[in-house]
């Protein structure tokens, strides 16, 4: 029995192949209604359907939620989780990480499903991670996309060995300009053959100048190596970008600025990668920035997915 008292829950059944969806469902009516961080990790482990269906609800004070239901194939439908987030999503929810990598029956249903909830919330911080998701087709993709929040400020999306094509990357690409508060994004589109040159150039090219931080894993796709190469920083991004808006150029004497002549020895910063693995971002601030001699250190660097 929990105490009524906690507000922060971190339970890891990782590989509990004996755990069933009965046991989900006596968890879940212990939850303390005080609770503002629940983190439950199901991977590999036996709590099929009715693991997933006994968590349709979750106490109203929460404010972070964190799931993975990763390589469980007995789950065919998110619908109970999605009907739990979508109570949240317009009051307390402010940070949602939901991981079903490996779960090949969920398809494009429980994309709209999930669509739905995220279309209405006010999450800040969005880690979303559908790898290997046979059945997930554009489609669900597109639905999920266009319905991202313009609160995030933190965005990662996990897309790896999906079918999935140019229309996906197009449809991310268009919803990014909606998306104000975006400080940091990462994509990993590992393994989608069907993703080519011409959408990734059109969305390099629209991503927004206020990011502080980007990466796309674009490893074993059909895409050249150096483009490859280009996508994994957000400085080397920056090249395919074009001209920035008069508008939004700082003034060449702030301190916001280390700016050489271009035969004098040192860059000019026009951009910082900072990515914060699951992590908590409100406000971002951009990192401190130290010119030594020829090389220029920023502070955070960029983290790999896992």
């Amino acid at each position: 029995c929990m105490h009524k008292n906690l507000t922060r829950v971190d339970l890891n059944f990782w590989m509990c192949p004996r755990l069933t969806g009965k046991g989900v469902e006596d968890l879940a009516r212990q939850m303390p209604s005080k609770l503002k961080t629940l983190k439950l990790n199901f991977k590999l482990s036996g709590v099929g359907q009715g693991g997933v269906d006994a968590l349709a609800s979750f106490p109203e004070s929460l404010t972070s939620l964190f799931l993975n239901f990763s390589y469980n194939s007995e789950i065919r439908s998110l619908a109970s989780i999605c009907q739990s987030i979508r109570a949240l999503a317009q009051s307390s929810l402010k940070l949602l990480d939901l991981d079903i990598s490996g779960v090949e029956k969920i398809g494009d249903k429980s994309m709209m499903l999930l669509a739905e909830a995220l279309e209405i919330s006010r999450i800040k911080n969005l880690f979303l991670s559908f790898r290997s998701c046979r059945a997930l087709s554009d489609v669900g993709v597109q639905a999920i996309v266009n319905a991202l929040p313009s609160s995030v400020t933190l965005l990662k999306m996990d897309l790896g060995d999906c079918e999935i094509s140019d229309a996906s990357v197009d449809a991310l690409s268009s919803q990014l300009q909606h998306m104000q508060h975006l400080g940091v994004i990462q994509v990993n589109l590992h393994g989608c053959k069907e993703v080519t040159e011409t959408s990734i150039s059109r969305f390099v090219g629209k991503l927004p100048w206020t990011l502080r931080g980007a990466k796309l894993d674009l490893s074993d796709t059909c895409l050249p190596k150096d483009i490859q190469r280009i996508c994994r920083r957000l400085t080397t991004m920056r090249s395919w970008m074009p001209s920035k808006p008069q508008s939004q150029i700082k003034n060449p004497t702030s301190t916001n600025f280390v700016q050489l002549e271009p035969e004098k020895v040192g860059l000019e910063l026009q951009s910082v990668d900072l990515f914060l693995h699951r992590g908590v971002v409100q406000n971002v601030s951009p990192p401190a920035v130290k010119v030594t001699g020829k090389k220029t250190f920023v502070a955070g660097d960029s983290m790999p997915f896992h």
